[in-house]
Formats: C-alpha cells, sequence, structure tokens
C-alpha cells in the first residue's frame, strides 16, 4: 500500500531537521588506521537550547540560534557572549545567514529581520508574508528569501505556494518577488547571474512511494524571472550546489540528480547507496555522506566517483549537516560524535577524534578552528590538529 505524498513528505522533512536517521563502486579510501588524535578544546558555552543549525563564523565572532532562545553572537577566541538578540515573536533556529557586517534571520512574525555583527543593534526588518525557515542566501550586496507554507511549527496547508524574495542588505528594500510552484523550499544557490532554487509542491493527482512531486528552477538573479523548470519525483529537496555547467540536487529518494545549467535537461542519476542529509560542492566536486558511512567524492560534470571513504566505529555512524572543505581537507562531524578530516583528493583519513557530543547538525571551520553545537544546548570550540 502506498503512502500519502503529504504523509511521505512530513517523514522526510522531519528526519532532515531532526538529522538522526538511520555502493558497491571504486575502491574505498583507507579506513583500517584510524589515525587517533585529540582535539583541544578551546572554550564550551551553554547556549540552554538545542542548536538545529550549524553555527556560522564571521570576523572571528560565532553566530548561533538555539532553539526558543536569542540568537548569540560569540568572540571566536574565548567564547564570551558578545550580545544577544530577542525579538518578542522569537526565531526560526535554523533561518539565519551572515555577511562580514550584519547577521540576517527570519522570525516567527514572518520578518525578516537584520542586525549589526559587532553590536547586535537592529538595522531594518521587512514583513514577508510567509515564514522563512531556513537559510538565507547572501551574494553581492543582496539576500535571498526562499519562504515556506509547510514546517515544524506551522500549519500544514501543501496546497498553497509560497514566494521567493530579493532584498538590498543595506537597508531591506525589496528588489523584487515571485510566487512558486513549492510549498517548502530549500536555500538558493548561485553561479554567475543565475540562481537555483526548488522544493516540493502539491499536486493530489500524484501518489508516488519514497518521493513526491518537486521542481528546481533557474532564475535570473536580476529580476527573478524563470530561466527554466525542472520536474521530478525526488521528494524533498535537501541540497542544491550550483557550477558552471551543472546544477545538482539531493531529495528525499536516495540519489544525486544533476542538471544542465542551460536548459535544464537531465544529465545524470546516481544511487548514493542510502539517504544522504546534504551535499557540498567545491571545484566541480561533490562531497557527500550517505547514512550507510560512505563518504563519496563525485564529479559534478559526469557523477564519476572519484574516492570513497568507509566511516568507522559502527552502523550509521554519517555525516550530519554539510561537510566544509578547506584547500586540502574535507572536515565533518559523524552522528556519534567523531570529527573526521580526510584528504579532498584522495579520501585517505587523515586523523580522527572523538567528542562525545550529542549533535544534530554539523561544525563550522575557521582555519585551525571548529565549532559545533549539542542537541543539549551546548556550543564548543575546538583547535584542529596538524595534517
Amino acid at each position: 500500500m502506498q503512502l500519502s505524498h503529504r504523509i511521505l513528505f512530513e517523514r522526510g522533512f522531519l528526519f532532515w531537521l531532526l538529522g538522526h536517521l538511520f555502493l558497491v563502486s571504486p575502491a574505498i579510501a583507507e579506513s583500517n588506521h584510524f589515525q587517533q588524535r585529540e582535539l583541544k578544546l578551546l572554550w564550551e558555552y551553554s547556549a540552554k537550547g538545542a542548536i538545529d543549525q550549524a553555527p556560522l563564523i564571521r570576523n572571528n565572532t560565532v553566530i548561533a540560534a538555539p532553539s526558543g532562545r536569542a540568537l548569540l553572537a560569540l568572540d571566536l577566541q574565548n567564547g564570551k557572549q558578545l550580545w544577544n538578540y530577542n525579538p518578542q515573536a522569537g526565531i526560526w533556529s535554523r533561518a539565519f545567514a551572515a555577511d562580514k557586517q550584519t547577521v540576517y534571520f527570519g522570525t516567527r512574525k514572518a520578518e525578516l529581520t537584520a542586525v549589526n555583527l559587532i553590536n547586535g543593534r537592529h538595522r531594518w526588518s521587512v514583513k514577508l508574508g510567509f515564514q522563512l525557515q531556513v537559510r538565507p542566501l547572501i551574494h553581492k550586496g543582496v539576500v535571498y528569501i526562499a519562504t515556506t507554507q509547510i514546517g515544524p511549527g506551522l500549519p500544514m496547508q501543501p496546497e498553497r505556494k509560497a514566494q521567493l524574495l530579493a532584498f538590498k542588505a543595506g537597508d531591506g528594500t525589496l528588489l523584487w518577488s515571485h510566487e512558486t510552484l513549492y510549498y517548502a523550499l530549500q536555500t538558493p544557490s548561485i553561479y554567475g547571474n543565475t540562481l537555483y532554487i526548488g522544493g516540493s509542491y502539491f499536486d493530489p493527482k500524484q501518489d508516488i512511494d519514497e518521493g513526491g512531486p518537486m521542481a528546481i528552477q533557474a532564475r535570473s538573479i536580476q529580476d527573478g524571472t524563470v530561466k527554466w523548470t525542472y520536474f521530478g519525483e525526488e521528494g524533498f529537496i535537501k541540497t542544491i550546489v550550483a557550477a558552471k555547467k551543472q546544477v545538482a540536487f539531493v531529495g528525499y529518494q536516495d540519489f544525486v540528480t544533476a542538471l544542465d545549467t542551460k536548459d535544464g535537461n537531465l544529465l545524470w542519476r546516481k544511487d548514493t547507496g542510502n539517504w544522504v542529509p546534504a551535499l557540498t560542492g567545491n571545484r566541480e566536486i561533490l562531497y557527500y555522506g550517505s547514512a550507510n558511512t560512505i563518504v563519496h567524492a563525485q564529479r559534478i560534470s559526469n557523477g564519476e566517483r572519484i574516492w570513497e571513504y568507509n566511516i568507522p566505529w559502527g552502523s550509521f555512524n554519517y555525516i550530519l549537516g554539510e561537510a566544509v572543505v578547506d584547500s586540502e581537507r574535507l572536515i565533518f562531524l559523524t552522528q556519534r560524535g567523531h570529527v573526521v578530516g580526510l584528504n579532498i583528493e584522495t579520501g585517505n583519513l587523515l586523523w580522527s577524534a572523538e567528542t562525545n557530543i550529542r549533535a544534530r547538525t554539523g561544525l563550522a571551520l575557521a582555519k585551525d578552528t571548529i565549532v559545533m553545537g549539542s542537541d543539549r544546548g551546548g556550543i564548543r570550540a575546538y583547535q584542529l590538529p596538524d595534517n
């Protein structure tokens, strides 16, 4: 018996939000030697609310949004609180982003608010009319907002559409807005002059097992007009990564899909082996981890798998949230609290460390420092070991 699309969406959406989920291809990268190290704990802060979205690091400032609490700014060096901002309506714990001067976030009053990164002083607020529950995207002085009509804490209204909006980062002036097909959208991705956005939409005529109606659109960053639309059945969209010639995404189904950026035509679709929380893109390469503990490096051009690494320490010890990439390393936090560093070229293990943290999402990286949050509200900073 097939489940209804709505039940499938709710299940996939909640699994993605909570981050508690349970390939036969190229050779698995070396994983026999655990290269166990100890991370130096720099500081720990009690935020008294679960960390649902990975913290951000900007200008030696850590930004976090504990669930049910105020937006926080901490000093990266010592973890001391610099400021907090707590609007009466409250904030959505996953809907914050920052550039070098400003933090932008969604309030439960369906507003987008901007505050000063240095001191937390209010800069501007605009009414959205729809709720913002995912990170805004900031690009060249513009804040792009993908709103939703369905999500945690919201009434289930899958038949209703949502909006995609663009605001001036400096003062909140609305540049353009468009109604979308979607009732749940992901943070957009930009390459060149094109913005790529996707989400699920309601179609009572479709009853698809393990997926559901979804669409990806390419839109002009100047005015938001549609260049092309791709329709599929992958269900809830979790991540979109754009490159020059391809745009890749992962949905509820266990596949990574790539489209041609010129016309939206399907280029390739590859089985991931199991559930994938998110994609990370870097230099035309996709990195992601599936719930069967395999970490993948894959070419966005043709889907070729470059390497795979098997995370040890037991089953379902998968990557939480997005892995982070620097010039030489892929660094991630696992479901069982291990921090792992891999060589981005070969996938070979550089080092691993145990933190015993219980987390719902991934970590943030700034040079040799990582910051992560727990499901009990603790925020920690560690110094990474040398490779």
